[in-house]
């Protein structure tokens, strides 16, 4: 690693301000959608609805924020608002960790800088290749938010699956907030000079990543087939078609930008992008999920792995994020079967796991009471602070890169 990175520490950062402000905009969010003229008239939120709405939007899952005919101007700006206030925190917060555990020389200044100015100009350059010359360009910067933040919010209509845009402009700004601000730090620096090999952790990111966008895209080509029912007219376009539907959920799987009917895939695809929303983003990125760098880890364990020192306390902190996320999917999943047990199992589960994972795609399961609103917030908020505690604890031990799982 260049010895010109400033490998000070130079600025005090207190997590818990982090926590603070994040719970902050939470409940400032929830009370501002909860208030006459955030939602249309004859549509207004109660209170449990007004928190479930924001807590979706700032844990980056977009379920429900989808539907933007319920909510206003004013309304949509608050989710934005809470979008772009969960990806600042929520990536401050875990890019610090990730580069003390894996020991990238970075201070925290440059870090914090880095959260702040990679996003402000991967979402503006997102926004200037959304604008549409025929249309409003209103919607353009909610929509690259969404895409790099990786989050399912919508402020309009969004572009079909197979427009040139959902591939040139908001698949790759996914990819990029999918990657995490200290690889993207590591990108930067290599491409100028300031770094002679990008560090293993990087390289182990950008690897998996590539890994699992190919499974998906394979798994998806062999179960849509040719006459993909997501078509408005099946088997139009071909394997053409086909293809470009198969990379976007391949990729929108972890994003869960509504740019795709759901409700009209078969079984098949439908879980295997169940099954990669479950495996989810790096760590410090814009995602959720175990993580691949979690699984990887557990892939290459040996016998005995838990008592051999660093190596040990990564594959222990693997499987406790893995146990800990199960409890929390089997628990909501059982109390949403309860509480709507006129909805298929299927539907819940997957709208369980959408939500567990942040992924923020949904299948339809009609009107939901607020009961079930609680359980899907409360399953937002835990899953999203939960990798938070355990990164933290892994940071503070110092255990080095390859005790990132």
């Amino acid at each position: 690693m260049s010895e010109s990175l400033d490998r000070r520490c130079d600025v005090p950062v207190s997590i818990g301000v982090m926590a603070m402000a994040y719970v902050a905009c939470l409940l400032a969010g929830a009370m501002a959608l909860g208030r006459t003229g955030a939602t249309v008239a004859g549509r207004e939120l109660s209170t449990v609805d007004a928190l479930y709405h924001a807590a979706d939007a700032i844990t980056l899952t977009g379920l429900s924020t989808g539907d933007p005919a319920r909510f206003t101007s004013m309304g949509l700006t608050v989710i934005v608002i809470l979008t772009a206030a969960g990806m600042l925190i929520g990536l401050a917060i875990t890019a610090l960790a990730v580069v003390r555990i894996a020991d990238m020389g970075y201070s925290d200044r440059r870090v914090l800088g880095a959260c702040l100015g990679y996003s402000a100009v991967i979402v503006a350059a997102g926004s200037a290749g959304m604008v549409d010359p025929n249309a409003s360009g209103v919607h353009a910067l909610p929509a690259a938010l969404a895409a790099f933040s990786r989050s399912g919010i919508a402020a309009g209509a969004a572009p079909s699956e197979w427009a040139p845009r959902t591939h040139l402009v908001l698949m790759p700004l996914a990819v990029l907030g999918g990657l995490g601000i200290p690889v993207l730090m590591q990108l930067v620096d290599r491409l100028r000079g300031r770094l002679s090999r990008l560090c293993p952790h990087s390289r182990r990111v950008i690897g998996l990543t590539a890994g699992l966008y190919l499974v998906g895209l394979i798994g998806l080509l062999a179960t849509l087939g040719p006459t993909s029912p997501t078509s408005p007219a099946p088997g139009a376009g071909g394997w053409t078609r086909t293809l470009a539907s198969a990379s976007v959920g391949a990729i929108n799987s972890t994003v869960g930008l509504p740019i795709q009917d759901l409700n009209r895939l078969a079984t098949a695809p439908l879980w295997i992008m169940a099954m990669l929303m479950l495996v989810g983003a790096a760590p410090a990125a814009n995602g959720g999920g175990i993580g691949p760098t979690t699984l990887a880890c557990l892939a290459g364990a040996r016998p005995g792995a838990l008592r051999r020192g660093d190596a040990g306390a990564a594959l222990g902190y693997a499987l406790v994020w893995i146990g800990l996320l199960g409890a929390v999917v089997g628990a909501a999943f059982i109390t949403m079967l309860a509480l709507n047990p006129a909805v298929g199992a299927d539907r819940i589960l997957f709208n369980t796991l959408s939500a567990a994972t942040h992924a923020g795609l949904d299948l339809d399961m009609g009107a939901t009471n607020a009961p079930s609103h609680a359980v899907l917030a409360a399953t937002l908020l835990i899953t999203r602070v939960i990798p938070w505690m355990l990164i933290w604890s892994m940071a503070t031990k110092g255990d080095g890169d390859h005790a990132l799982p």
